[in-house]
């Protein structure tokens, strides 16, 4: 079996995706009963009702009176927020990650998630849901997790921050593992799991070049979106902590050429993406906790 075949095969041994998700993703927020149905999601799993409850009492959401019941908290959150906290906490699950290069793909998906989430509110483009961002941005790396679970040898030397471009980056992972990249088999877990179209597209393209050319569909506005946050993911994950780097030196980064294209596409400035740092990391860290990962 040639390593093509050890992946495709790794991906048809995954488990099934969650029960709750599959009916999460199922579930239309149009739907007249949207709130009571994921309510009544949550209440079927009493772990998951507690950590809901939990997150709904953070920092973050800052209830003045604190919350004791699912309905409460889902009601504090947000019906959609609710989802993608549900989301990460599952997937969390399904892969469980131990060792130092999962907590890192793990801790990266949950910074480009939150990143996603607040660049696609910041954008202002109703075209833009940003929940639906989050997921895009959750489920961006998931061929990582694959690559490391069939062969974590590789996968360690294989490090996208060592990699000055994508290209090269992809054309490593090609040498190695027959013809295949992560972004391929991160697009064949979404099919295997029947995600949203949204999400497999996102999984599927996020790696593609964009330009002035490039047309203004809603799912480029979606990969622009996770396109950034990857890239506030990366300054923090630096070795050179963000923090030392100092505002100009990061606003300077964000104007870069290679960023343009995808500001562009949102209609965000380089500044704007620096005041978003902190946050995307403060938010992440808040479901890392919930999802018992530990953050930094």
């Amino acid at each position: 079996m040639n390593m093509e075949e050890k992946l495709i095969a790794a991906i048809e041994s995954l488990p099934m995706l969650p029960t709750v998700l599959v009916k999460l993703f199922s579930t239309s927020p149009e739907q007249d009963d949207y709130f009571e149905s994921i309510v009544g999601l949550a209440e079927a799993d009493p772990g998951l009702s507690l950590k809901i409850i939990r997150s709904s009492n953070s920092a973050a959401s800052a209830p003045v009176k604190k919350i004791d019941s699912l309905p409460t908290a889902v009601l504090r959150l947000g019906a959609k927020r609710t989802v993608s906290l549900i989301t990460s906490l599952m997937m969390a699950k399904v892969f469980n990650p131990k060792d130092p290069n999962e907590m890192d793909i793990w801790i990266h998906s949950l910074q480009v998630a939150a990143g996603a989430r607040l660049i696609a509110a910041l954008s202002k483009d109703a075209s833009l849901d940003p929940e639906a961002a989050y997921l895009a941005g959750q489920f961006h790396d998931i061929g990582r997790l694959v690559l490391h679970a069939i062969d974590d040898q590789h996968f360690s030397v294989i490090n996208e921050r060592d990699f000055p471009n994508n290209d090269q980056l992809l054309q490593a992972e090609i040498d190695i593992y027959d013809g295949m990249t992560h972004v391929e088999l991160g697009f064949r877990v979404c099919e295997h799991w029947k995600l949203p179209d949204l999400i497999a597209g996102t999984v599927r393209d996020y790696r593609t070049a964009f330009d002035h050319n490039t047309p203004r569909t809603v799912e480029a506005k979606y990969i622009a979106a996770v396109v950034l946050a990857d890239q506030i993911s990366q300054q923090l994950f630096a070795d050179d902590s963000y923090m030392q780097m100092g505002r100009e030196q990061l606003t300077e980064f964000f104007e870069g050429a290679s960023l343009t294209a995808y500001r562009a596409m949102l209609g965000l400035n380089a500044a704007q993406l620096v005041d978003l740092i902190e946050e995307i990391s403060t938010d992440a860290s808040r479901i890392a906790s919930a999802a018992g990962i530990t953050y930094g």
